[in-house]
This record gives C-alpha cells, sequence and structure tokens, in this order.
C-alpha cells in the first residue's frame, strides 16, 4: 500500500512553505509517506515498544495542533463564512468526517 500527497490545489508542489506549521505538516505527511510500506514485523519487541511510544507522543503533538486550527476556525467564524450552517457541519461537509468526530475536535479545541 502506498500513499502520496499532492497540494498541488492549494499551494502549488514545489513551493516554499508560506509558514512554519505547513513546513511542519508538509515534513510529517512526507515522512509517513515514506514509511507506509515499512513493516513493523522486523522490529524487536523492544524497538516496537519504542517506536509506539514515540508515534503516540508525534500522535498528541498533531491533536494539539489540530485542536488549536479548529479552534482558530470556531474565532474567526470561517464555518460560516463558508456558508455552513455550523463549525460541526463545515468539518463534516468541508473534511469528510463523521458528526461524532467533528463534535469531538471541536469539544477538543474548547478544551484547548
Amino acid at each position: 500500500m502506498s500513499t502520496t500527497y499532492d497540494d498541488t490545489t492549494r499551494t502549488g508542489r514545489g513551493q516554499a512553505p508560506v509558514d512554519g506549521l505547513q513546513g511542519c505538516l508538509r515534513t510529517v505527511t512526507g515522512s509517513l509517506a515514506d514509511v507506509v510500506d515499512v513493516p513493523t514485523w522486523t522490529l524487536t519487541d523492544e524497538q516496537v515498544q519504542d517506536r509506539l511510544a514515540e508515534a503516540l507522543r508525534a500522535r498528541a503533538g498533531v491533536e494539539e495542533l489540530v485542536s488549536r486550527l479548529v479552534g482558530s476556525v470556531v474565532e474567526r467564524d470561517l464555518a460560516t463564512l463558508a456558508g455552513a450552517s455550523s463549525t460541526r457541519s463545515w468539518l463534516m461537509g468541508a473534511h469528510r468526517m463523521s458528526a461524532g468526530a467533528a463534535a469531538r475536535l471541536l469539544d477538543q479545541a474548547k478544551a484547548a
């Protein structure tokens, strides 16, 4: 299985990141694409545990960033500006997530 990321619709392939967040997200996305076919069965038991701990730390960082970005969407009322009836419905439509997943993101953003 292979995954690719194409951001040409937003910034154009090969262009420099507009800001630090975009650069970080491009790096993370690219790095994850690079390891999509790396088998985990080759790792020792200790390596599996270590990589899981590292992955969970990375996920926590990504979740924190997502919460801040969703909070900015709410603060700026971007969903209404996009014609959506609510931020939850905008998340569902624009980012193809379930109502429950959108509600959880909003709850996390409010808690942050």
